[in-house]
Order: structure tokens, then sequence, then C-alpha cells
């Protein structure tokens, strides 16, 4: 007779035994809950429990409260988790419910002023770079930029490359949900592509990507780096669409990048981002 136990993984048997235990320790049900959002938040941005004195120096954190559920519950005050869900832009009803978006979404509608307050205001230290990236979904054809052709999502998000002391080698990444919208409907196709101009003024990296999961479900499950761990080997630059063929050779639209143009000064922005550098 096969004994069952022997079909399980290593993973199932894990399930198993938390299972046990929250059943043993019911009335730690909800903490035990935030306690592995907390690890798969952790576990998501590839960050070792040996590691996380080095990302949270304010608390004084030991190995040992890593250990198992129980020994982490003891450390999630509302300092802890106020300090975890700013340094990875975490939404706190999820963190703490489950309930909601993983993540904040900093904009929502068309307001470019306040994008544009915020990405200006943006300085990269000496161990930090900042990279902007734009994930499309799977399938996405940007040209012609038909208004209500597709309802396929675009993504835009930050990533925040902390890197330490060489000698450390240790380096992480944080990602700031920025936007969600439509290449295909005008209104948030602008705003991508305001987006990308302001972070180009900056001098920011801008990087592009397809994921299946790059629209407004996908964010609803997902945290940014986990759509990021669904993107092709395929990539796009969001560059080639904000700029018509008079200002760069790579231009791919010049019709949609003029409407672009011609869309800031009618809001009152071109001169603005024209005058980032200066």
């Amino acid at each position: 007779m096969i004994n069952p136990f022997e079909l399980l993984k290593i993973k199932d048997l894990f399930n198993l035994k938390e299972w046990w235990e929250d059943k043993r320790y019911g009335k730690n049900k909800e903490l035990r809950a935030l306690a592995r959002r907390v690890l798969k938040v952790l576990d998501a941005h590839r960050i070792p429990t040996a590691r996380i004195q080095t990302v949270f120096p304010e608390f004084n954190l030991q190995f040992k409260d890593f250990k198992n559920l129980d020994s982490l519950i003891s450390i999630l005050n509302e300092q802890f988790l106020e300090a975890f869900s700013n340094k990875f832009f975490i939404n706190r009803e999820w963190l703490e419910t489950g309930e909601g978006n993983p993540q904040e979404q900093f904009e929502h509608g068309y307001e470019l002023q306040s994008i544009y307050d915020y990405l200006v205001k943006l300085k990269p230290s000496e161990n930090q770079t900042i990279i902007a990236h734009f994930i499309a979904q799977t399938g996405t054809e940007f040209v012609p930029a038909n208004n209500y052709d597709t309802h396929q999502g675009l993504v835009v998000a930050l990533e925040f490359f902390e890197h330490d002391d060489p000698k450390s080698g240790f380096e992480y990444s944080r990602y700031q949900l920025l936007y969600v919208g439509y290449w295909h409907y005008y209104k948030t196709r602008m705003m991508i592509k305001a987006i990308s101009l302001v972070c180009f003024k900056l001098g920011f990296i801008q990087k592009g990507w397809f994921s299946k999961y790059a629209n407004h479900q996908g964010v609803e499950k997902y945290l940014v780096n986990e759509i990021f761990d669904h993107t092709n080997h395929n990539s796009w630059y969001p560059d080639d669409y904000i700029f018509t063929s008079k200002r760069s050779a790579c231009s791919k639209d010049d019709d949609d990048a003029q409407l672009f143009h011609n869309h800031l000064k009618e809001i009152g922005f071109y001169e603005k981002i024209k005058r980032i550098n200066s």
C-alpha cells in the first residue's frame, strides 16, 4: 500500500504543516496570513533573510526573527508594517487583510501634474539607480495608434535599484506602480507618452517589455516584480513613440508623436517639460 505522504513534495509537506499549525493556533490565523504576505513580498524582491537588517537598519532585526511564522509575528508592530509598506510601495489594506490590490497605484486618472511633480523631485543617490519600465500587454501593436482598437493594457513602473557597497555584493530592487492605462485609448496613451518624455528629460533609463499580465486585472493580483517574472524576451523602446522623425531617426509613428506634442501644448505642459533640464 502506498503511503500518501510519499506522494507529497517538500512544498506540499510545508503547506500541510502550515495548515496544521493554522488549525492549532486558530486565534492567530489572521496574523499568520499577514506574516505570509510579508514573506511573499520579501521573496518576490529576492531579499534573503540574512539581508533584511540591511534593508531595514532602523529596526533591530535578527535572523531568528524570520525562523518561522510565529517568530515573524512577534516583530510585526505598527512601526515595522508602516516602514515595510512604504519601502516596497505596498497597499497597507492588502498587507493586513489580503483585500485590494497588492500595490498602490500612484495615479489613476489623467492628472499629469501630480506625476510630473513627483518625478522631477526624485533624486537618485550614489547607491541608487532609477529605471522607468513600460510593460505592454503581450500582443500590443503600437502602430497605428487607433483609439478603442483594442483593450490591451500598459503598466508603467519605476524601479529603484539599490546597490550597496560593491564589496558586500548585496543589491536589490524596489518597484513602484506608477500608472496603468491602454495604448489604444487617447487619454491614457497621452499620459504614458508624457511620463516617458519626462523620464527622458530627467535622464532616467527607460525600458519596454511585454507581459500577459500588464493590465488592470494583472495589478489587482500581482506585485510589479511578479509581472516582470512573466515578461517575454521581446523588448521595445518607449522613446521611439514620443518624438517625430525631425527629432529622432528612431521615430516609429510621426502622426501620433505630433498629436502628442500638440496635446502637451494644449494642456500647458510642452514648455514646462522642455525646461526641465534648465
